[in-house]
């Protein structure tokens, strides 16, 4: 089994360095240090806290959907519009659209 995406987090650093060495025993694991990226969230530190931020990871996904052009709207669309299979055309390869739509999510 290989796994990448694990953050080990405290206040107290002797125990997260107790943690780190506990999983070590156990499972081969690489210290990559403090985190700066994160599954497509950037990660910042300051005296106040943690920040989070995912414009590296929204303008990758509009440069894969080839968006980067796309003008913004304040509203994605009306709310109350109800549609049905009949309105429009069935897309012809509809696994870029699900991938879109699973990054969002």
């Amino acid at each position: 089994m290989y796994v990448y995406d694990i953050i080990n987090v405290g206040e107290n650093i002797v125990k997260i360095e107790r943690i780190t060495k506990l999983f070590n025993k156990t499972f081969k694991i690489k210290n990559l240090g403090e985190i700066t990226f994160f599954l497509g969230l950037e990660v910042a530190r300051n005296k106040n806290g943690i920040h989070l931020c995912q414009q590296k990871y929204m303008l990758d996904s509009f440069k894969e959907t080839r968006m980067m052009s796309c003008a913004c709207v304040s509203s994605t669309m009306n709310h109350s519009i109800k549609f049905s299979f009949a309105d429009g055309e069935p897309l012809s390869d509809f696994s870029t659209y699900r991938r879109l739509i699973g990054k969002l999510m």
